[in-house]
């Protein structure tokens, strides 16, 4: 069992001797299991893109549906605000979904690099 050093100096000196006597057959397993776990976080990453277009895409229809249906209630026009936000709601959804595949993510004035 490694003793444990007391000072930070010892810490340091111990952690480069460690490295120095890795051996390449741990660099290639390490490596491995880093490519391993790479896989699987762009794998997560992209989880969480699909999961977050797909509640802005249902959230911005509810809420937009929501609002309208309040509008009705007020101007009692049944149900021409509700089917007015419905349709704002699933344009604002689109739009929404479109700005996060495309990776353009929440900055106000986005303008794509222009290539010359």
């Amino acid at each position: 069992m490694p003793t444990k050093p007391d000072s930070p100096e010892e810490s340091l000196k111990a952690l480069k001797q460690k490295i120095e006597n890795t051996t390449p057959e741990e660099e290639k397993r390490h490596k491995t299991a880093q490519g391993q776990s790479g896989a699987q976080s762009e794998q997560a990453k992209n989880l969480s893109i699909a999961s977050r277009a797909c509640a802005e895409l249902v959230l911005s229809i509810i809420v937009c549906g929501f609002l309208g249906y309040q509008g009705d209630q007020f101007f009692e026009s049944k149900p021409l605000f509700l089917i007015i936000g419905l349709i704002l709601g699933t344009a604002v959804g689109f739009l929404s979904v479109y700005r996060i595949t495309n990776n353009m993510g929440l900055s106000v004035g986005y303008k794509p690099d222009q290539k010359d």
